[in-house]
């Protein structure tokens, strides 16, 4: 059986050739694509031209990782629930906004997560392991169990340092990689540029997708289906072609600057 099929190979004098030394050959005629840059939002399954390096830490300031109260953690040494601490709070941070109130062993300041620690806070303590009540006109929050440094805190720098490779070249964007460019505040970025691709579906059987059945012809699938693979990509060109040798040749002649043919 094996001979049989040796000899109908030899018949066409054609010799199997592996993927991986099909793609050597046709990588030798390969040209690379030249870059340009477009806007984040046209940059969706583009391809990175260039590394992107990060022109600053991230987080570049020391950010809350809990709804809490910032304070010194040497403030609550020997906490207990027979002990507790009382500190007050004198200060409310929001997301994007500054602290505003120096603080002390005896004070804290609310805090949202994602804020900016204050400067001389060392710790964050979550909302939920403290009780709050007010007194005078002042409110307190009364914490029950010793915090320790860096608690619930991100220093900064610890997702990213300012020099880092955050994208390689030749990365493709998706929705991971334009989040991480919208981070470091990368509105523009360089991409290479798209080929532009001619599609021949040659055969006499074949029929256009909206032309009506017809006895012995069916319709261009492959035709179809490439054109769904490449869909989503601008600046792609598809043509439809039944087996006319004086049309294909023409096309060819024509599309002979195509950086990629597929027949």
């Amino acid at each position: 059986m094996d001979m049989e099929r040796v000899e109908s190979v030899n018949r066409f004098h054609r010799n199997a050739v592996q993927v991986v030394e099909a793609q050597r050959r046709i990588e030798q005629h390969l040209n690379h694509l030249v870059a340009e840059e477009v806007s984040l939002e046209n940059a969706y399954s583009r391809t990175l031209a260039e590394d992107i390096i990060a022109p600053d830490n991230l987080p570049h300031f020391r950010r809350s990782g809990m709804d809490g109260f910032a304070i010194m953690s040497s403030s609550t040494r020997g906490a207990s629930p027979e002990s507790p601490v009382l500190l007050e709070v004198i200060d409310n941070i929001p997301c994007g906004t500054l602290p505003t109130k120096e603080l002390s062993q005896r004070t804290a300041s609310r805090i949202m997560t994602g804020a900016m620690v204050p400067e001389n806070a060392d710790a964050v303590i979550m909302l939920e392991m403290t009780d709050d009540f007010e007194e005078q006109g002042k409110t307190y929050i009364s914490i029950k169990k010793e915090v320790h440094p860096g608690q619930n805190l991100t220093p900064i720098g610890h997702e990213m340092t300012k020099g880092e490779c955050v994208l390689q070249k030749g990365t493709e964007i998706r929705a991971g990689e334009t989040a991480l460019l919208a981070t470091f505040g990368f509105s523009r970025v360089k991409v290479y540029k798209r080929p532009i691709i001619a599609i021949f579906a040659t055969g006499s059987e074949l029929l256009p997708v909206d032309a009506p059945l017809a006895q012995v012809k069916f319709e261009t699938v492959t035709l179809t289906c490439w054109r769904h693979l490449f869909g989503s990509q601008e600046g792609f060109r598809y043509r439809w072609d039944p087996s006319q040798t004086k049309r294909i040749r023409h096309k060819i002649l024509f599309w002979k600057h195509f950086p990629l043919r597929i027949s």
